[in-house]
């Protein structure tokens, strides 16, 4: 069992490249996952990304985590995000295989968007099952609906490149206004007192997350001398061969989670994107989802975690242990065309 050295990088890629063949960029997403903030490093080691290698110094399997804070009941806490823990198939079941799974899930860490068998996985390894998230859809219009249904039934899709160029400095929601704001740190949000789990948006993780890729990421803020009220940070992505507008973060207090999802259907209206897709795990963003005509659509996705947090079985039941977003992992980047953030 090893961390990931400095020197190894080139060979891991390229294992990553045998594990996930339909990725593109994988090299990019890698670098830009060991330059996050949170992560402690020496000259030549990585400490947040495991590896299991055979008896040859061969690559067989990983486990990929970038660090994280969070909040609960007003307390921060370290932890991990884990994700793509993969063992190549002729060595699942052997000691390697076995112990990195072992050694990757000691730490506090969460992990989300499992396949199947790694969810079976965590399950086995005494980790317990706290949410799982949805995936919501709004169409523009009807007619975008239609087009878009007729291209899935019949296998070809109708291509549309043609990506949104509306994003004004200003979007007025009643008595709400949102503005665009060049740099994702300029968010100045703070956690409140609450009984279930949120995760950092600190000034750090803000710059590192979306200030990477200025020309990807759009963010819209509301708020006062107070400070933030309500952001929303939005891309746009490919999606079965049309343009969509991805909600990738948005936080809110109060009475503000309308408006700001007025305000994501605002330019939407103004741009070529055929819908809206999203996620939640929220009992509360769900309803107010439905209520802006968005669907949900696909699979669940299963949150787990080893962190001994105290949530009830009614909290999980009625989605109201944990609020997550696609930040919160890097989905959102390989989103639709697989690709790293090229459209």
């Amino acid at each position: 069992m090893f961390y990931l050295k400095n020197n190894e990088i080139d060979e891991f890629v390229e294992f990553n490249k045998k594990m996930y063949p339909l990725r593109r960029g994988l090299e990019e997403s890698i670098l830009y996952k060991l330059h996050h903030p949170y992560i402690s490093r020496t000259d030549d080691t990585f400490y947040p990304i495991i590896v299991a290698k055979d008896k040859n110094e061969r690559f067989i399997g990983q486990f990929q985590r970038i660090p994280c804070k969070y909040y609960i009941d007003g307390e921060l806490f370290d932890a991990f995000w884990g994700m793509d823990y993969i063992v190549e198939e002729a060595s699942r079941g052997s000691a390697a295989g076995v112990f990195l799974a072992k050694k990757a899930l000691k730490d506090d860490h969460f992990g989300m968007g499992l396949s199947p068998i790694s969810f079976k996985l965590h399950l086995l390894l005494g980790e317990k099952h706290i949410s799982d998230y949805y995936k919501y859809i709004r169409f523009r219009s009807l007619s975008n609906l239609l087009k878009f249904a007729i291209s899935i039934v019949i296998k070809h899709p109708l291509r549309s490149r043609t990506i949104s160029d509306y994003y004004p400095n200003i979007i007025n929601i009643g008595g709400v206004c949102f503005q665009k704001k060049s740099n994702p740190s300029d968010i100045n949000w703070e956690f409140e007192n609450n009984n279930y789990i949120e995760f950092s948006r600190d000034k750090e993780f803000l710059s590192w997350r979306f200030g990477s890729y200025p020309k990807v990421f759009t963010t819209y803020t509301y708020g006062d001398e107070s400070g933030t009220k309500a952001y929303f940070i939005i891309r746009n992505v490919i999606w079965k061969g049309f343009p969509f507008l991805l909600l990738v973060d948005y936080k809110y207090r109060g009475n503000t989670l309308q408006p700001l999802l007025k305000a994501v259907s605002k330019i939407l209206k103004k741009s070529h994107n055929y819908g809206i897709i999203t996620l939640s795990s929220f009992s509360d963003v769900d309803r107010a989802l439905k209520h802006n005509h968005y669907i949900k659509f696909g699979s669940n996705g299963q949150i787990v975690t080893n962190v001994k947090i105290n949530l009830s079985k009614q909290q999980i039941k009625q989605r109201k242990s944990i609020f997550v977003t696609f930040a919160d992992s890097d989905a959102d980047f390989f989103y639709g065309n697989k690709d790293w953030y090229e459209l």
